[in-house]
């Protein structure tokens, strides 16, 4: 059965917030081409959420859905909500394989599972496909729920430490080069240690695969990429999002102009940015927005927020992330 026939993937808050942010980041792409033309590649499922807000907010009208799910092609076909999304059906390594790459490209590969040999797979073919123009983003997503070290000792049969346990079974996932050699001891039923273990995987991968390309390339023209944003988030499993922006050395300057680096949410290094939902509800958080903006060295006006009603901690959760806050709607039409 598909994820999407199991979670409707337009109402999960902490994803929609963490859409949102990254539509926020992904305007700051137009320093390198204008947003209108790049291509958006991306897992529409049924939902299309990814789809509708880069079309309408950054005006992307070059998009293509990998949809593997052939069995219910119709419902898919049925459910695609604008004319210049173009579903390819099929494995995502096989429709990657097949696609020209003759522009720069957005590609958010927002698997809802773990890290697979298959994931590496995909990211291998869009290295290999960067268009020549600077500016290309890849994003991924993962299921970054930790191993647990009694399963890895039930699911490997041998006993060990848990370190050296998720090793033997990141080792038979990936590459042992691409595994960081020095794999913490402790920490590992953390979400937070686990994405920052597969984050270190991944960037190993590009780090190598882009050796390989520049080893044949003048200084000018040698790929550079730039880690733009690190994501942990829950709205059932652990999930951790990534973002690597590709340009050629001589497109420095476009980078250094795009202003991704001002941005808040922006990240080129193991430091995550945890989106936390807190749970109020619309009365709460009407009257929360009308503090908002928190200002830096103010203290918070706690006669209007009493704490009986507002914690600390969700109103600095709120503060951070209340421009992207979703809004759902229960109603009924006709």
């Amino acid at each position: 059965m598909a994820s999407g026939d199991v979670i409707n993937y337009s109402v999960r808050p902490a994803k929609t917030v963490e859409r949102k942010i990254i539509k926020d980041i992904f305007s700051n792409l137009n320093a390198f081409i204008p947003l209108n033309e790049y291509r958006y590649i991306g897992f529409g499922s049924k939902y299309f959420s990814d789809f509708k807000i880069f079309h309408k907010e950054l005006h992307i009208e070059d998009m293509i859905s990998i949809e593997d799910d052939e069995e219910n092609k119709e419902k898919y076909i049925f459910n695609n909500p604008f004319d210049c999304i173009q579903l390819n059906f099929g494995k995502s390594t096989d429709v990657l394989t097949d696609l020209i790459y003759e522009k720069p490209f957005i590609c958010w590969l927002d698997y809802d599972y773990a890290l697979e040999q298959s994931v590496i797979d995909d990211l291998d073919i869009l290295l290999e496909n960067l268009p020549e123009e600077s500016g290309s983003v890849i994003s991924i997503s993962l299921n970054v729920r930790p191993y647990r070290h009694n399963s890895l000792k039930e699911e490997l049969k041998k006993e060990g430490t848990h370190s050296e346990l998720l090793e033997d079974k990141l080792q038979k996932i990936v590459e042992k080069k691409f595994i960081p050699f020095d794999l913490p001891k402790q920490g590992l039923n953390k979400a937070d240690i686990h994405s920052e273990i597969i984050r270190q995987i991944i960037t190993n991968k590009i780090l190598n695969k882009l050796k390989l390309i520049n080893s044949a390339l003048e200084d000018s023209l040698k790929w550079e990429f730039k880690q733009i944003f690190n994501f942990l988030y829950k709205d059932g499993a652990e999930m951790g999002t990534w973002g690597w922006l590709f340009y050629k050395s001589k497109d420095q300057d476009k980078f250094e102009k795009s202003g991704l680096e001002h941005s808040e949410f922006y990240s080129s290094n193991e430091q995550i940015y945890t989106i936390t939902i807190p749970n109020l509800t619309i009365k709460e958080i009407n009257q929360l927005l009308e503090k908002m903006p928190l200002k830096e060295g103010k203290e918070i006006d706690r006669s209007a927020l009493p704490g009986s009603i507002y914690s600390e901690c969700d109103i600095y959760n709120f503060s951070k992330i209340y421009k992207y806050f979703p809004s759902f709607v229960n109603a009924e039409f006709g």
